[in-house]
């Protein structure tokens, strides 16, 4: 999966996206410096759909989401294949998928908006100040960023998934399934998002407001089926791989709702602005800021990527 936002010309880029073997579901976001000739940006647009869709066959990949957005308005969405192959359900723009990895952008805006923007925290705190945490020395900052405290770049999803306890500490203490549903998904209507597959199985629907909870097994009831695709292309029926909501993982989620979180961040609804700008700002050493892998060209552009498992 890819979560990946430009600043510059829109068509400069276009030309650069790729798509991983993985993705079934795919969000851009641009924000133009130079605003193209919309004759010039429909044909641009017009060629990565054609493309879009003649990977995704050729790949073998059953359905694919997918929207391109401009000023925080989509330019392109479209939904590729099916949500389930054997029911001949077509995928939607609203289609539920696991997220897996990109929950970690909502994780960080989550704790910085928690910790540092309401809470008395800071960035250079050590994060055993507010949490459990493997490391003692390792700081917020540190944390964010995958880096180690030598500041040393080392990706672990299992070690970033336990700041969820950070961003409970905080402030208020809540559940993290509410926490997040709450502080993000409540607050940016993003309706078709669930803070986890666990929080509607009878023992944990306490961890959310008790009205959410139909809402939630609703959409799952909607969750697009996962396939194994063989090297023939042939797609079969698989199951995902369990993965209990944390900082890192768990998130369900829709090309709909990824557009509102983008919007939301812009925006300034969930952090502020100046720690939005440190978020994508990569650490000297290192191609992370603060939850966001950030690659530097000549214009700026930060992206967050997941393969599925």
């Amino acid at each position: 999966m890819i979560l990946q936002r430009f600043r510059g010309n829109p068509q400069q880029h276009m030309r650069r996206l790729r798509l991983s073997v993985a993705v079934v579901l795919a969000i851009v976001a641009l924000t133009p410096v130079l605003r193209p000739r919309p004759a010039a940006q429909g044909l641009t647009v017009g060629l990565f759909d054609r493309y879009v869709d003649a990977l995704r066959i050729e790949l073998g990949i059953p359905g694919l989401s997918g929207t391109i957005i401009q000023n925080g308005a989509p330019v392109w969405e479209r939904a590729f294949g099916y949500a389930d192959i054997t029911g001949s359900v077509a995928t939607r723009l609203d289609t539920p998928y696991p997220i897996l990895g990109l929950t970690e952008t909502m994780g960080a805006a989550l704790l910085l908006q928690q910790c540092v923007d309401f809470g008395s925290a800071e960035l250079t705190d050590p994060v055993v100040r507010w949490a459990p945490f493997p490391d003692p020395a390792v700081r917020l900052s540190q944390a964010l960023g995958h880096a180690t405290s030598s500041n040393v770049y080392r990706y672990d999803s299992g070690r970033f998934g336990q700041l969820d306890e950070a961003s409970r500490e905080c402030l208020t203490k809540d559940a993290y399934p509410h926490l997040l549903a709450t502080r993000v998904f409540d607050m940016l209507a993003m309706t078709g998002s669930v803070p986890g597959r666990e929080v509607v199985v009878p023992g944990n629907a306490a961890q959310v407001a008790p009205s959410a909870v139909q809402t939630y097994q609703n959409t799952l009831t909607r969750l697009a089926l996962p396939y194994r695709v063989n090297s023939n292309k042939t797609a079969t029926r698989s199951d995902y791989t369990a993965a209990a909501l944390s900082a890192s993982t768990g998130v369900i989620s829709s090309v709909l709702d990824l557009v509102k979180f983008n919007n939301g961040l812009e925006n300034g609804n969930l952090i502020s602005p100046e720690l939005l700008e440190a978020s994508w700002q990569p650490a000297p050493g290192r191609p992370t800021g603060l939850g966001w892998f950030v690659q530097s060209s000549s214009s700026r552009s930060e992206e967050h990527t997941s393969e599925l498992q």
